[in-house]
């Protein structure tokens, strides 16, 4: 690239190249975030960035669309994407041949804890 004077430029001239050589660099850097650099970046964040940010996406959720949409929406999520404990009663439930609705399987339902290899299991029935 060859190099500019922008003392010699008059201020419009000014203005409008920094603003194409600024657009030209969100561009490039735009184009470094890859998944794979979203990947790398995700491993380097603690446990408490991490609820930092889902506490701010929250907070931006609820303001934007309502209490409402932000529950639906980690209702949909949590549905889609049980937890490991959430699976282990759904198959302990699934191996002893009872009935269940995922729906209804939550954390304030069900406990299990694992001690020195035992695992200790805790339902509440609720009756519909």
């Amino acid at each position: 690239m060859a190099k500019v004077s922008v003392k010699a430029m008059t201020e419009d001239e000014r203005r409008a190249y920094l603003s194409e050589i600024g657009r030209r660099g969100g561009k490039a850097r735009a184009l470094q975030f890859t998944p794979v650099s979203q990947r790398a970046a995700r491993r380097n964040l603690s446990s408490e960035q991490a609820a930092a940010n889902g506490s701010k996406g929250a907070q931006r959720t609820i303001e934007l669309h309502g209490y409402k949409a932000l529950f639906e929406g980690s209702r949909r999520k949590r549905l889609a994407n049980p937890s490991p404990n959430e699976l282990v009663m759904m198959g302990l439930l699934k191996t002893i041949g009872l009935k269940f609705d995922a729906r209804l399987l939550s954390r304030e339902n069900f406990t299990v804890q694992s001690r020195r290899g035992v695992i200790f299991l805790s339902i509440t029935y609720i009756n519909n």
